[in-house]
Parts: C-alpha cells; structure tokens; sequence
C-alpha cells in the first residue's frame, strides 16, 4: 500500500512540476519574437505605454484609406510588406511589429497588444478617411478585439481562431489550462458584437490552427461573414498561393 502512495505521490508530484513550468514559460509558446530585418521600406516609429516605442511599417505612403496588419506569433512583418504594397497599391498600409518583435520595445502580453492596437487606430485615423484590420493567426485575435474598440471599416481574418485557450485546452487536456493561461484571446466572444464586412481566409490543409476552431471563430459572428478556404495551403504558406492576395485585394476594394 505505501509503494501504492509513493507511485502516486510522485506522479501528482510530476503533474504539478508540469503544469508550474506550463504556468512560467506559457507566454514562450504563444509569442516567438522576431529580430530586426534589414529593409528599404519606411519605418514610423509609435509611443505605447510604459515608455515604449513601437516599430510600425509603412508602405503606400499618403493615400486617403489605411490598412493595419497584425502579422502572426513568429512573422517578420518586413518580409510581408512588398506583397502587400503590390497587392494593395491604393492603400497605405502600416505593418505591426509587436512589442518584442522587429525593434519594438517591452514584452508582448494580450494586454500590451490589445493596447498598442487601439493606440496605433488612434494615430492613424486621423490621417486617412477609412481604415480596415487585416490580422493573421495571432494577428486575427488582435484585430477582432480592435474591431470591438474602434470604428474600423473593414476586418479580414487570416487562419482564425475562436481562443487560444480552447486550443490550448486541446494541446494539454490533463491540465486546468482556463486557470493557467494569462493570454486567452478569446475572439469568439468579441466576433457576435462585430458588425462589419468581415473575410476569414482558411488553409485547407492548416496544421497549427484546427479547422474546427476557425469554424467556431465563423459561427459567432451574427452577421455573415464570408469564408474562403485556399486549397492545398498550409498554415504557413497560403500567403504563396496565387488566389490569397487577390482575395484580400477584391474584399477591401
């Protein structure tokens, strides 16, 4: 009996060893900053909280509607600016680099981006007449929550989620992951109050963001949002495919 209890104390030990790492290092597996990334492209430069400084890119300079990019957890936003300068010509579009990413200061937390979001909107709205959020992966969380803050024109959504938390639920099921996660963009919650012209743009064969919540993510908006599914895209490279920025192109214009 006493062999019995030691197997399982040392197994809840385990467990709790666990779950106290998953605690410490979660924001290392929702968050992979990204170094600077020489470029030809002009960078702005934007005060955030706490004595930060964002590193915004702008390409298209000077034109009457805006586009604000939220790029995913490890994307070199430089290395996306080129394609969306061709692809969308008549609009100046500013590319985020988060806190931690790209030169920009501070750590990136749910909060610092949702903040930094509604800061960036507040400076650049007073310079164009519309401005639409385009948010991939990560990005797509970012841009529904500033969709529920700002008047923003227009929300394209690249591989969506409905939460992180329920897709961490899905990665470590054995653990009571709603009590250990800081950062939960929970965008299912915010997509039924978002009124605007929306584009969810899904990979077929997407291997980080399940189906199944993008799926969710869709469901909760009251208002019809439309879907496009690339085909044989992966999570990572239906920005390659020949109908991805045609798609954006025709939804925004």
């Amino acid at each position: 009996m006493k062999f019995i209890a030691s197997i399982i104390g040392l197994f809840l030990l385990l467990y709790l060893i666990a779950a106290l790492v998953l605690y410490l290092l979660q924001r290392s597996f929702i968050y992979y900053p990204t170094p600077v990334v020489a470029h030809d492209f002009t960078e702005s430069s934007i005060s955030a909280s706490g004595s930060n400084t964002l590193k915004i890119i702008v390409v298209n300079e000077s034109m009457q509607d805006a586009v604000i990019y939220f790029g995913g957890n490890a994307e070199s936003v430089a290395l996306s600016a080129g394609d969306y300068s061709a692809a969308l010509p008549d609009k100046t579009i500013y590319l985020v680099n988060y806190r931690g990413y790209g030169g920009s200061d501070g750590q990136p937390t749910e909060e610092n981006l949702f903040n930094d979001a509604t800061t960036l909107f507040d400076v650049i709205s007073e310079k164009h007449r519309d401005v639409s959020v385009i948010g991939r992966s990560l990005g797509s969380g970012v841009g529904c929550w500033l969709a529920t803050q700002r008047p923003i024109d227009n929300l394209v959504l690249i591989t969506p989620y409905d939460s992180i938390l329920n897709i961490a639920r899905s990665a470590y099921p054995i653990f009571p992951v709603a009590l250990l996660l800081k950062d939960q963009f929970n965008s299912a919650d915010y997509a039924a109050s978002i009124d605007i012209p929306a584009l969810a743009i899904l990979a077929e064969n997407d291997g980080v963001i399940p189906e199944a919540s993008s799926r969710q993510l869709i469901a909760a908006f009251e208002q019809n949002v439309q879907v496009s599914v690339i085909p044989n895209a992966g999570h990572n490279d239906l920005h390659a495919k020949a109908e991805f920025y045609p798609l954006i192109r025709r939804f925004l214009n």
